[in-house]
Parts: structure tokens; C-alpha cells; sequence
């Protein structure tokens, strides 16, 4: 029925006739669209141009390509209706007149807009790839910084505001410059659920462990940092419990089950069940002495859904729809304080 709704049935050509055959609809759709869009000869009528009449004067129209000098910027943004809400970007009156000595010549100059747009976007596409050391991590910061405050990258200034403080939301009091450890550390999230997913037995035990000896790939060191980070965010819909380990997924509870029992490391080598141990045909089969020890953390087993005939998917708790996104990512494991009050 749903193919059945998104096909046109009929259609009238140009003449009135009704086209009832898929291939005869399909061959008029495109020889119409075909015509419509061919190449035409143009007939150039240079006469036409001479009866223009001319309303804006060579003064007035250079008034209007001028750039606006600093003090006109400055009276615009002063008279903004202070009971008005603020734009798109989250700026209100109050933003502007209570810090315009910090950022006024950086609205006229647009050096904090060239900060955000190009400098934090520069190094996104090696930062999906790769862990970057602290320190150069710190010498991008001395970049932007520098060329917000002094115009140029080698040139450094007193501070003047906070890096913390810029890298903060405009509604948190910030100027909204994201910061490059936490655009790394989603950009590295991502990464990790890719690698993780496709080539999983290249980074974990036989058992279910992470591996921890060194390991020669340029991508190992991102994706074992920002594990920590993207465990508390992962979560499972259960289906028949296949892909589930046991253990060391958090399918029961925000944290694996592994880090609520305190197990020697030559018993966690034996713990390798899976989730679909404990479902039959019918839902959930677990064992008393285990339901008890479920009770026991305050875990009713039984109220978590799964469908024995379906599959386990794996989602993104932050996301309503589960899914992950960068963007998500980064306001996920981003630190956040109260809105500001401007």
C-alpha cells in the first residue's frame, strides 16, 4: 500500500489526455522536464538597459557601500530595544553595553566571528583521526587568543577575559568560541563508537576487556582516551541479547555490572556471558540467586523491556532518537553552569 501512495496514478498532458501507464507518465515527466530546462537561444536587447531610470545617486550609493565605522556600530547595538529578545546568535542589548570595552572592537573588526568560523574549524578534520597532545592543544588556544586581542597569532596580549570564560555559550555568559579540548573530545567519541563497532576484537580481549599493552596504529591512543568519556552515555535497547556482554555493557544500569562487583582479574576472565544467556522465547529466563543479587543493587530485571525476536541496538542516551552526533556529543560532555542573566 505505501509503494501504491507514492506513485501518480494519472496525469494530463499538455492536449487534456489522461496518461494512465507508469512508462508513458515517466516519458512525459521527462521530456517536459527536459524542454523546460534545454538550452535556448537568448535575443540580446541592449536598448532595454538604456531606459534604467537612475534613483540612488554616485554619492548616495557610495554612503551605502561604505563600511560602518566603529562609532555607528556602536550606537546600532545601543539602541536596540532592551525589552527585545535576543538574535539567533543569543546576543541581547544588555550583552553589548555591559562588556562593549571587551568586545566592541572585535564586533567592528569581526575577529571573534573569524575565530569561530575558520580558526576552531581549521583543525576539525585531524582532530576526528587523532589524539592530540596537551601541548598543542594549548598552542591552538595561544592562536585564537592572540588573534582575537591583538589582530595577530605571534603576538600576545595581557588577558583580558578568561579562556574558560570565552569558550563558554553566549547565554552562559561566554562570547560562544568552542573550546578545542572539547571539540576534540567529540570529535574522538565519534571515533570511538566507528572503531569500537567495525574492528572490535582488535581492541579487546578474548574475554571483554580493553586490551592494555601498546598497540601500533596512530588511532589506538584516541579511542582509548575517550572511552571513559563515551561509556556513561552509551546505552542498549534489548533485543535478543547477542551483542550484549554481560558484564561490561550498560544495558541494566548507567554503569556496567562489571564496576558494581569487585572481581579479581582471574575471575573476570571467566565472565564472558552475554545478555542473550538470560532470555528465551518468552523474555527474560534469569536464575533466583542472580535476580537476587539484582534486587540486592535495586534493579528489577524483569521491568526492562526486550524482544527475543528482534536485535540489540546500541543508542546514544543523550539523543532523544538515540542517535549519535557530534553535536550532540560535544553539548553532552561539555561542562555546563547557570544561564547567564544578560
Amino acid at each position: 500500500m505505501k509503494m501504491v501512495k507514492t506513485n501518480i496514478m494519472e496525469l494530463r498532458d499538455q492536449n487534456g489526455d489522461a496518461l494512465s501507464n507508469q512508462n508513458c507518465i515517466k516519458d512525459y515527466i521527462l521530456t517536459y522536464y527536459a524542454e523546460k530546462f534545454a538550452r535556448h537561444e537568448v535575443i540580446e536587447c541592449p536598448e532595454l538597459f538604456t531606459h534604467n531610470e537612475v534613483f540612488v545617486t554616485p554619492e548616495g550609493n557610495t554612503s551605502l557601500s561604505d563600511i560602518p565605522n566603529e562609532e555607528e556600530v556602536r550606537d546600532a547595538a545601543f539602541s536596540l530595544d532592551g525589552q527585545s529578545s535576543p538574535g539567533p546568535d543569543d546576543i541581547s542589548r544588555a550583552f553589548f553595553i555591559t562588556y562593549w570595552d571587551i568586545i566592541g572592537e572585535d564586533i567592528v573588526l569581526g575577529r571573534v566571528v573569524l575565530a569561530k568560523s575558520i580558526l576552531n574549524s581549521i583543525p576539525i578534520y585531524d582532530m576526528a583521526i587523532y589524539k592530540w597532545p596537551q601541548s598543542l592543544i594549548k598552542e591552538g588556544y595561544a592562536i585564537i587568543q592572540n588573534c582575537i586581542w591583538t589582530r595577530d597569532p605571534s603576538k600576545r596580549k595581557g588577558i583580558t577575559l578568561r579562556w574558560e570564560k570565552m569558550c563558554k555559550p553566549i547565554r552562559e555568559g561566554g562570547l560562544g568560541i568552542r573550546s578545542l579540548k572539547e571539540v576534540h573530545n567529540a570529535m574522538l567519541c565519534k571515533l570511538n563508537l566507528i572503531f569500537t563497532q567495525m574492528i572490535y576484537a582488535k581492541f579487546h580481549t578474548s574475554y571483554g576487556e580493553m586490551i592494555q599493552y601498546h598497540m601500533n596504529s596512530s588511532v589506538w591512543l584516541g579511542i582509548k582516551f575517550v572511552e571513559t568519556i563515551n561509556k556513561p552515555f552509551i546505552g542498549w535497547i534489548i533485543g535478543n541479547g547477542k551483542k550484549i556482554d554481560f558484564w561490561r555493557d550498560s544495558w541494566a544500569t548507567c554503569t556496567p555490572l562489571r564496576e558494581h562487583i569487585s572481581l579479581p582479574n582471574h575471575l573476570c576472565k571467566l565472565c564472558t556471558a552475554k545478555v542473550s544467556d538470560f532470555i528465551n522465547s518468552d523474555g527474560w529466563n534469569v536464575p533466583s540467586d542472580i535476580s537476587l543479587v539484582f534486587l540486592a543493587m535495586g534493579i528489577d530485571i524483569t521491568s526492562i523491556p526486550c524482544n527475543p525476536n528482534g536485535k540489540d541496538i546500541q543508542i546514544w542516551k543523550p539523543d532523544i532518537h538515540g542517535e549519535f552526533s557530534v553535536k550532540n556529543a560535544f553539548e553532552s560532555t561539555c561542562n555546563r553552569v547557570d544561564t547567564a542573566l544578560w
